[in-house]
């Protein structure tokens, strides 16, 4: 599927997928990112880590935000759960409801503007996703 796994701990790691993806960004492919390097449980999104968005910036490539989350929560990924354990909960349900929202791309030469519009953007979509969501739960 052409992931790329980092090391999250090593320096050298991070330097090589940085060298990746900005050779995939000079080959005109798209590359998806997760700024937060993680799932979380918070209200929204946590803290966004730089160095994709430095490489956008440098290459002039725009950002596009997407909101993702789940109607159900107990699809969340806790800390303290396994990868297996999760993957058994997730894929031994019969559906999966989740809100996907592709904002508006974003282009800026200074990373750290570029990263608060994404977080801005993904954040102001799941508050709304989630105010509607709970409107129509209280509905029922």
């Amino acid at each position: 599927t052409g992931v790329i796994f980092v090391t999250r701990e090593s320096k050298d790691s991070r330097r090589a997928i940085r060298e990746e993806i900005s050779k995939l960004f000079k080959l005109g492919k798209s590359v998806a990112i997760f700024p937060e390097g993680t799932v979380n449980v918070l209200p929204l999104t946590g803290t966004f880590y730089p160095g994709s968005f430095e490489i956008a910036a440098e290459a002039g490539i725009p950002v596009v935000p997407i909101a993702l989350d789940y109607a159900d929560t107990g699809l969340y990924w806790q800390s303290d759960e396994s990868l297996l354990s999760h993957f058994l909960n997730a894929f031994s349900r019969k559906n999966i409801n989740c809100f996907i929202h592709f904002c508006e791309p974003i282009f800026a030469n200074d990373p750290l503007l570029l990263l608060e519009q994404t977080k801005t953007a993904i954040d102001r979509k799941l508050v709304n996703y989630r105010a509607d969501k709970s409107t129509i739960i209280s509905e029922k």
